[in-house]
């Protein structure tokens, strides 16, 4: 900037020579402006360079805090699937629980208020090969005569009820 005032003073100087007859050429002052416009525009052009470089330096930064940003949701999101994952098996879990609790009160209910034990001990049968997802449920008791078993009342899922009957 100084060098292209320098050379617009001098201009000016030699302007005011030429007006004044001491120096008998072209006046200068036309010429004055191309100096300080070739000066302003290296300036403005080492400007933009500056910016671009500091530019491509927060693009970097940037750049590195999103891949970090990423790898950090990554590692979270990951973490939520097997939290999620787990929480499903555990209600899972639970559920069959509360199923299995439900048919044991059931059970429980139909012993309780049951007037024939044949008939209390099928509707056991039922229940718990329903709840167990089984094919046959029986109850059994040692026979007289060993080592037979007698059935005290079954449950065969394709048939329907077992009466009593030795093994």
């Amino acid at each position: 900037l100084g060098a292209g005032m320098f050379f617009f003073v001098a201009a000016l100087v030699f302007d005011t020579l030429v007006e004044a007859g001491a120096v008998d050429l072209v006046y200068a002052s036309d010429f004055a402006f191309l100096p300080l416009a070739i000066v302003m525009s290296l300036r403005i052009w080492n400007d933009i360079v500056r910016t671009e470089e500091e530019l491509a330096r927060y693009r970097g930064q940037l750049e590195t805090l999103v891949q970090e940003r990423t790898t950090e949701l990554a590692g979270a999101n990951e973490q939520l699937k097997s939290e999620i994952g787990e929480r499903q098996l555990a209600e899972e879990t639970l559920q069959q629980r509360v199923e299995e609790l439900a048919v044991l009160s059931r059970i429980a209910q139909m012993l309780a208020t049951a007037t024939d034990l044949s008939s209390a001990l099928e509707q056991v049968c039922e229940a718990v090969t329903h709840l167990f997802d089984a094919q046959l449920t029986y109850i059994v008791l040692p026979s007289n005569e060993e080592p037979e078993l007698q059935v005290m009342a079954g449950f065969n899922r394709a048939s329907g009820s077992i009466g009593a009957t030795p093994l």
